[in-house]
């Protein structure tokens, strides 16, 4: 099944199309959006999957860096400032494809968005997501457990956008919560072992801290619902997921997008964070030996009941720099002072084989890119392992915002 087609023209069957979806052209991300809004339920298959992310590609190199040995992106279509993609496939799979929404012009931020009536585990999972976790200088979407469990308490409350809340009281109907071997993330039933729970119930929010309490497991997806009332036309039905992935399954996309908004804006700050790291190569001396020199991106603890206003321990440093094998960094020269907190370590990064320095205490996880070696996904890496092993409301800084707030 190829992915949904956006009609640059009426058919020639009796299927019509209302004039307004009839589109040869869109301005740029939030005009796309706005049309979807209008007429995915019209024109897609099925749920609609949206994979936001954050890239220092041109949409250009973006397109080419997804190509792998099974699949062969293209453009098959232009509309504007959006793109419809495809791409060829090795054996007997079916093209299918996704639209790409990225503005190259003045905008540094480097987000993009991937839309797909595709199914989720056969081709959002295998096909995009696999080629964007091959992708230099690119990461999906950045979704921690911590900032799904805000989502969801958020919702739950009744603090969300209030046109929303009108159509009748939002809920959490399905949660999906896990535990890596290893996590050290504490529960009243402690164990080295995976586990999973799936929970099926309108009161699912309320369960979470009691699973997460006996468990001491996270969350990896939610569904989440503004309930239909008659005459109301906001309802609202989508699932967000530790992968970074969206579907929709009813109501607008605009509405989604306002909603998981804190989650987008953090995948931004990590990226803005890196972006103004600085590395350079300085001769030693009169020598012709040359070091790297670099200012860092930070990781500040954070506590649940006022972020920012907390500290790493020692216990968590250990667990983040155990849990950096997973996540595909290798600790070299690793260096633990308990009182005062104090560490440092060198890392290997396996797969883009490169280096890159972290030196920190209580008050902050310093990553120190090295020159000509900088990458993008290595801070998303080790954000990840903190927010999932160490301290899960942990946030991101630049040398600036640290500097600004002193």
């Amino acid at each position: 099944m190829a992915v949904f087609e956006v009609p640059r023209e009426q058919p020639d069957d009796d299927n019509e199309f209302p004039d307004g979806a009839i589109r040869t052209s869109f301005e740029g991300m939030d005009d796309f959006n706005q049309y979807l809004n209008s007429y995915f339920p019209k024109i897609c298959h099925g749920d609609l999957h949206i994979i936001p992310g954050v890239t220092d590609l041109t949409r250009s190199e973006l397109i080419e860096n997804l190509s792998g040995r099974e699949t062969d992106w293209y453009i098959e279509q232009e509309y504007g400032e959006i793109l419809k993609l495809n791409h060829e496939t090795e054996g007997p799979k079916d093209p299918s494809g996704a639209y790409l929404s990225k503005e190259d012009s003045d905008d540094e931020s480097g987000y993009f968005i991937f839309y797909t009536d595709e199914a989720k585990s056969k081709y959002v999972d295998d096909v995009i997501m696999k080629g964007l976790r091959r992708t230099p200088q690119t990461n999906r979407l950045h979704v921690s457990p911590y900032r799904i469990e805000n989502l969801v308490n958020n919702i739950t409350d009744g603090s969300s956008d209030s046109t929303l809340t009108n159509s009748g009281a939002p809920y959490v109907d399905e949660l999906i919560l896990k535990r890596t071997s290893g996590s050290r993330v504490g529960s009243n039933r402690e164990s080295d072992n995976k586990r999973t729970i799936s929970y099926w119930g309108r009161d699912a929010a309320s369960a979470l801290s009691d699973l997460r309490d006996e468990f001491g497991v996270l969350i990896s997806s939610v569904r989440v619902k503004y309930p239909y009332r008659s005459g109301d036309g906001n309802v609202l039905a989508f699932k967000i997921d530790r992968n970074g992935v969206l579907k929709l399954k009813k109501g607008k996309l605009t509405k989604m997008l306002d909603v998981v908004q804190p989650i987008i804006e953090e995948t931004l700050d990590v990226k803005r964070a890196y972006d103004e790291t600085e590395a350079t190569l300085v001769t030693v001396g009169h020598s012709d030996t040359r070091v790297s020199q670099s200012t860092p991106a930070l990781i500040i603890p954070g506590g649940e009941e006022n972020e920012g206003d907390s500290e790493f321990t020692i216990e968590e440093i250990r667990a983040a720099f155990d849990a950096f094998t997973r996540q595909g960094y290798i600790p070299v020269d690793t260096y633990l002072e308990a009182d005062p907190l104090y560490y440092s370590a060198t890392a290997y990064h396996q797969q883009e084989q490169l280096y890159f320095d972290i030196r920190g205490d209580a008050d902050a996880l310093r990553i120190f890119p090295r020159a000509e070696q900088e990458e993008l996904e290595t801070f998303f890496g080790v954000l990840t392992a903190v927010h999932e092993n160490a301290n899960s409301a942990a946030m991101v800084a630049s040398v600036s915002d640290v500097e600004g707030e002193q």
